[in-house]
């Protein structure tokens, strides 16, 4: 814009340099303001990125860690888990074990202890369905079934 300015007045520069007997002005050129883009941060992006993949890896982790912590709980000894004894089931999610007809699912579960005042949740398979994929896993005491936790741990396939 500034060069148009200066080819547009500069006829009238010479008429009036040659009417008043003085220079021809040398014409000023301004600076002109010049637009700066600020460029991507590409690192910045990809550092959120992998930030935001962290957060949801350790989200699964703890959550498989607590599964697990749940069935592997006091891996010593037997433990009660007839599905009778138990209220407020809920199925939260499937590993497989090895039986003796291959693998095959065993479903896992969140529930409470009838008759537990704090009904505190607890995270774990029922004597049931360990018992249909490997009977020795599974014992009967005054007809409730306990699950033997250590044959439990030698079927289960944790990836």
């Amino acid at each position: 814009m500034q060069e148009q300015y200066m080819q547009r007045n500069q006829p009238v520069n010479e008429i009036t340099a040659l009417l008043s007997g003085s220079q021809v002005q040398q014409p000023q050129w301004l600076n002109t303001p010049s637009s700066q883009i600020p460029t991507t941060d590409m690192a910045g992006i990809l550092n959120n990125r992998f930030t935001q993949d962290m957060a949801v890896y350790n989200q699964q982790n703890q959550n498989f860690q607590q599964l697990m912590g749940g069935i592997f709980g006091s891996i010593a000894g037997v433990g009660k888990s007839d599905r009778r004894a138990k209220e407020n089931i809920d199925r939260i999610g499937t590993v497989f074990a090895a039986g003796r007809d291959g693998e095959k699912p065993l479903p896992v579960y969140e529930y409470s202890f009838k008759g537990d005042p704090a009904k505190q949740r607890r995270v774990g398979p029922m004597a049931q369905d360990v018992e249909k994929i490997e009977p020795r896993a599974v014992t009967t005491k005054r007809g409730v079934k306990y699950i033997d936790k250590t044959k439990l741990g030698s079927i289960l396939k944790v990836a």
